[in-house]
């Protein structure tokens, strides 16, 4: 029988698919080659596995491999888009034994279905082919912008990459611009690699086409060279576009000011604007704005005064807005006598202020303890025909009960609500207070349910103002009653309230069960309450009780204040254990000395004693002086200490410099971080990994994902080499913002780098990766089979088991295995199911 007969086909195969005992031809013109609609249908579902198969089909015979062609395979893979395993399986399949080139459409759905699976490396691979295939941009483009979403973004990203790395500049643009004319949003380092790579071959004229083609070009080219720390780059393409007579309007630089501002580039900021006033368009009102609000957010007040008065000498004349920026910067660094010199040259100059501008004043007069100005101020303002709004009467009675001047304070309550106005949970919180710490618990409630009864619902504030007041009265059981009944949730906070209530009162019994209730809300004790527990443990002699606990807390990775060591070697030196409290003694200050140990007065008084004796500090010393007052959070004196070093010497170093940007960033305040960040680059201080990862990991926590990812990229174009902290904050990063495709593509990387990851990388990976699929509310994904290798490798038959093919979710399991991490149930489902593992 001859071989190409449907039943000796049929004998090749272990299983009998009815659709090869059809004739192979058909006179049907829709399907190339003339094979039949039906017959590629039933070749397709030949390679769909039902969920969970690790089923691959065997060989199909020569006589039908033979009459498949590229456009068959096309039909094939189009049939079995909506499984990205089945494509997977079939290409695999297609590229091993049909030896014939795909077309580009092909490619496109086998590189989408690789990076729905996490295998960015063959997504890549696949991208790679295409643009050897096809120099052309905008046929690979066409093909790969099919898919729609983050999948297309980030392939059509790995396209634009592709044609720099192989110095196709022209393809490369057109990439880009076309993709983004389409409406797709690339990863942000694309432009900034673009731009890097026309900048380095010279090839300007690409750079001007960018920016007369991208909407807002100007902006985005200007920005990127500034990004990425190319300041004279921008400033050279201003000027080029200037002098070709194509200058841009002022509404456009005022954009890329206002970037560079909120990008915490003051300085590149500051420079911009002078080339503006050397070169054109002349800065507006709009221009100096948002330099002096950048100035005065950090805290360059002075500079800020500088730009204010540059404005007239360039025939700009301040508006309302101008003098509400300066005022409310010099409201803030407590600097009342130029605040309130600026507020009077602003009504001599005939500007129409506003009660937001009065309003600055008075709150910057109250927190100074200057209430009777703060009242001089307010007449004004009434003399002025302003109208007070509720923010106004709110700041006037919080100084009055600073005084303790209560009888005043509720005079201003019954005018405010005889003038019709509503109080503010804030104002009833204040008055509340001041009614507690006066012990006058009655009043405080009274306001309380007047509060109430008025439909204005208490936050958690007001609630810690009243429990605390209770807790101070000895009324514990009222303050948990109060609690109980309250529909606010608790926090951290109101638990040590009631837990430094319970200790007071000598009832460490109920204070530790307040302690462990905390979890009934899934809240998370902080160094307060351990140190309250600690302090109540020793001051009752229950010494044996408190090392246990002392030793659990350590045990559990805890870093306890200085009251909790020294609330134990004074329980342990009172029951005559003086050796035991010696060694608690050492444990504390055994990492760093004094400023280890939390002791900074003592290591203060040391190096005054230094200073005394004629003997210079290091760079060593001061930097010891000033992390340790940063990990306290005392963020003015660690300034001081550094402003020492700038004046007097030594030089601070790149860890100086990162200590205080670490501070800084644990404060919340990135615009001071950044700040420091120029400042060590403009002291040629060359910055480190370090530096990098603490400005990337102030960044993700602040939600700004995409400015710590251009970060990260700035590090490494920069020439640093990231470390596994710095791609382990970034991953995190990624996925707390749920761009798992990211995060799996900088593991990638890292892995490609040699850099082994932890268990922190790996958990956090595969707990943002069952997430994912739990909140799509799709089942696992079935895993891709491997060889037969590797499973004789799990078996103990070979040394070394083939990771390769393995997805990059198999990969990160086994190396979180390894590492004995605890795994989500829904990844041990997926892991069931996988042949490999």
């Amino acid at each position: 029988m001859p071989p190409s007969s449907p039943a000796a086909a049929t004998k090749v195969l272990p299983f009998k698919p009815p659709f090869l005992l059809r004739p192979l031809c058909t006179t049907r013109s829709s399907t190339p080659a003339h094979l039949s609609d039906q017959i590629l249908a039933d070749l397709a579902a030949s390679f769909s596995s039902p969920p969970n198969s690790p089923r691959v089909p065997s060989p199909l015979p020569a006589s039908l491999c033979g009459l498949l062609t590229p456009p068959h395979v096309e039909h094939v893979l189009r049939r079995l888009r909506p499984d990205p395993v089945s494509v997977i399986r079939f290409f695999r399949w297609a590229a091993a034994g049909l030896h014939l080139p795909f077309t580009l459409p092909s490619l496109s759905v086998a590189a989408h279905a690789f990076f729905s699976r996490g295998m960015l490396g063959a997504a890549r691979g696949i991208v790679d082919r295409m643009v050897l295939r096809c120099p052309r941009a905008s046929d690979a483009l066409e093909a790969l912008a099919e898919g729609r979403g983050t999948d297309a973004d980030v392939l059509l990203g790995f396209l634009v990459e592709r044609y720099c790395r192989a110095g196709m500049a022209g393809p490369a643009v057109e990439a880009f611009l076309h993709a983004t004319r389409m409406g797709f949003s690339l990863p942000g380092n694309v432009f900034l690699q673009l731009l890097t790579f026309l900048t380095d071959t010279g090839r300007n004229e690409l750079i001007l086409d960018i920016s007369s083609r991208l909407p807002r070009g100007y902006h985005a080219v200007v920005w990127g060279y500034f990004h990425k720390g190319d300041v004279e780059g921008g400033l050279d393409f201003h000027r080029t576009l200037v002098g070709s007579g194509l200058a841009p309007c002022v509404s456009d630089c005022n954009k890329v000011a206002n970037a560079l501002c909120k990008g915490n580039k003051l300085e590149a900021a500051k420079v911009f604007l002078r080339l503006l006033l050397e070169e054109g368009p002349q800065p507006n009102v709009v221009t100096y704005s948002t330099l002096i609000a950048a100035c005065c957010k950090e805290g360059k007040l002075d500079e800020a005064v500088g730009v204010f008065n540059l404005m007239p000498e360039k025939g700009v004349s301040p508006d309302l807005i101008m003098y509400s920026i300066l005022i409310d910067g010099f409201c803030k660094e407590g600097r009342m006598d130029e605040s309130y010199g600026l507020l009077s040259r602003a009504l001599d100059s005939g500007i129409k202020l506003d009660v937001v501008i009065f309003s600055s004043v008075l709150d910057g007069f109250v927190r100074v303890g200057c209430t009777q100005k703060a009242f001089e101020l307010y007449r004004i303002m009434l003399k002025e025909g302003i109208s007070p709004n509720m923010v106004t009467y709110s700041i006037l009675i919080k100084g009055l009960f600073q005084e303790n001047r209560v009888a005043e304070a509720c005079a201003i309550l019954s005018m405010i609500l005889k003038l019709g106005f509503k109080p503010t949970v804030v104002m009833y919180s204040t008055m509340m207070d001041g009614f507690c710490s006066a012990g006058n618990l009655k009043v405080a409630f009274d306001l309380y349910w007047q509060m109430m009864g008025e439909g204005c619902a208490a936050d958690v504030v007001v609630n810690s103002v009243l429990i605390k007041g209770l807790c101070k009265a000895r009324k514990i059981r009222d303050a948990l009653r109060f609690l109980l009944k309250s529909e606010v949730e608790p926090t951290v906070a109101i638990y040590n309230i009631l837990i430094g209530g319970f200790c007071k009162m000598k009832r460490l019994g109920d204070a530790i069960k307040m302690y462990r209730g905390m979890n009934t809300y899934n809240l998370v004790p902080d160094v307060v309450t351990f140190s309250v527990i600690l302090k109540v443990m020793s001051d009752q002699g229950r010494v044996t009780e408190a090392v246990m606990f002392f030793f659990y807390l350590l045990k559990k990775g805890i870093i306890l204040d200085v009251v909790s060591y020294c609330s134990l070697i004074g329980g342990l030196c009172k029951n005559k254990a003086v050796a035991a409290g010696l060694k608690v003694f050492h444990m504390m200050h055994r990492d760093g000395g004094y400023c280890g140990a939390n002791r900074l007065e003592k290591a203060i008084l040391l190096y005054e004693e230094m200073m005394c004796r004629g003997l210079q500090p290091n760079t060593i010393t001061y930097t010891h002086l000033i992390d340790a007052f940063c990990k306290e959070s005392r963020m003015d004196e660690a300034m001081l200490f550094f402003n020492m070093m700038l004046d007097r010497g030594p030089a601070p170093n790149v860890y100086t410099y990162s200590c205080l940007m670490d501070g800084y960033s644990k404060a919340q305040d990135m615009e001071k971080t950044f700040q420091l960040h120029e400042d060590m680059v403009q002291n040629n201080v060359s910055p480190n990994i370090v530096s990098y990862s603490v400005l990337i990991d102030g960044l993700c926590k602040e939600g700004r994902i995409q400015e710590a990812s251009l970060t990260f990229h700035c590090a490494i174009q920069r020439g640093l080499l990231p470390d596994l902290v710095a791609y382990g904050i970034l991953i995190h990063g990624f996925c707390k913002a749920g761009r798992l495709s990211n995060a799996l593509m900088l593991y990638e990387r890292m892995v490609a780098e040699g850099i082994q990851p932890d268990s922190f990388i790996s958990n956090t990976l595969a707990q943002s990766w069952v997430l994912n699929w739990s909140c799509t509310g799709a089942s696992i994904p079935t895993p891709q089979p491997v060889e037969n290798n590797d499973m004789l490798a799990r078996c103990g038959f070979l040394k070394q088991p083939s990771r390769e093919g393995l997805s990059q979710m198999e990969q990160v399991y086994l190396h979180s295995r390894d590492e004995d991490v605890e795994m989500d149930a829904r990844l041990w489902c997926y892991v069931a199911s996988s042949p490999y593992l």
